[in-house]
């Protein structure tokens, strides 16, 4: 019997982005990570990933008013994104930016 493999996608569009809570717990671990490590294109990886579970980037670009070649070009790490682009992005995806104080220890 063979055995059938979920890809990467599936299983985080299955198992861990399968709910609003869960998206926007992923969507700051994100961010946290962006904080760290000042790695945009991980980041917009992961909002890729958080767009294409909630439709095409046809829609995104409508939802946006940022045209779907952008949206490639900002996807494929072939442009920085401004940081009011990725807010336009998010915001169309359901979510916001929030800031909070920065614990030190």
């Amino acid at each position: 019997m063979k055995r059938k493999f979920r890809t990467w996608d599936e299983f985080m569009a299955q198992d861990v982005l399968n709910s609003s809570e869960n998206i926007a717990l992923y969507l700051e671990a994100s961010l946290e990570e962006f904080q760290y490590d000042h790695d945009i294109n991980a980041l917009m990886v992961s909002v890729e990933r958080v767009a294409k579970l909630q439709g095409s980037l046809s829609s995104l670009a409508e939802k946006t008013s940022i045209s779907r070649q952008n949206l490639y070009k900002i996807f494929g790490h072939k442009v920085v994104p401004r940081f009011d682009t990725v807010l336009k992005i998010i915001e169309a995806l359901g979510f916001s930016f929030a800031v909070v104080p920065k614990h030190t220890h």
